[in-house]
């Protein structure tokens, strides 16, 4: 199988075929050349292997049901922190089938996490995955008194330990920074208009109200989009 781009045309493909482990003929050796700027039609039944061919021509290959092979035309050396965003998770075409211009709604997935409810501009409430793996927590602190106590006490412990995550969307941040000093809110993505109110003295004083500090609350900040806030149900 070779599937090039040659001099004097665009695509190049040459005894292009295509067959699964299981032994199934996704698409029998074809051959063919697209000049550069021609406009190339492939017609066929359902199941002559169109698609694998221009998965093939776009270097994308099915080894199997649980592979997907991408082919580089040249070295790239971010490709892998692409291949990380979200938006470039693989999705099984069941999903994509059953939810179309839907499928936000409906995360499908091997995570901690599974979406109970989703209450568009307002709140999503996640529950823990009874399915999912898990791992033991044993990850070395930094210097932190803080962290080092926390990771003394989480030491050996099964993950997940939260049974229930709440999360409020709150695109006022007047209403985000009240509701996390009523202590409502145990994590807080500061909204940038308030970072000099909760970070005094240029960020260099640690700020969350003395009860809520005590209770663990936390801010992070957070400068360019509406923060989502949570707090969570602890069912261990």
């Amino acid at each position: 199988m070779n599937a090039t781009a040659a001099h004097g045309a665009s695509v190049r493909i040459e005894n292009c075929g295509k067959t699964f482990a299981d032994g199934t003929h996704a698409l029998e050796p074809a051959s063919l050349d697209i000049a550069r700027g021609e406009t190339v039609v492939l017609l066929g039944p359902s199941g002559c292997g169109k698609t694998t061919m221009l998965r093939i021509i776009a270097g994308l290959e099915t080894p199997d049901r649980y592979t997907l092979r991408i082919t580089l035309t040249h070295g790239d050396y971010t490709f892998g922190q692409v291949m990380a965003l979200p938006a470039l998770s693989a999705v099984a075409h069941e999903v994509v089938e059953a939810y179309p211009g839907d499928m936000a709604a409906h995360p499908v997935g091997t995570g901690p996490y599974a979406l109970k409810e989703w209450v568009r501009a307002s709140k999503m409430v996640l529950v823990a995955n009874p399915g999912y793996r898990g791992f033991v927590w044993d990850f070395d602190p930094g210097n932190d008194p803080t962290d080092k106590a926390i990771a003394a006490r989480m030491r050996g412990l099964h993950m997940p330990r939260i049974g229930t995550i709440d999360i409020s969307v709150m695109e006022e941040p007047q209403s985000n920074w009240l509701a996390f000093e009523r202590g409502e809110l145990d994590l807080l993505n500061l909204p940038s208009t308030f970072a000099p109110v909760a970070l005094p003295h240029g960020g260099t004083h640690e700020y969350a109200p003395a009860d809520h500090a005590q209770r663990g609350g936390k801010i992070g900040v957070e400068e360019s989009h509406p923060p989502a806030h949570a707090r969570s149900d602890c069912r261990c």
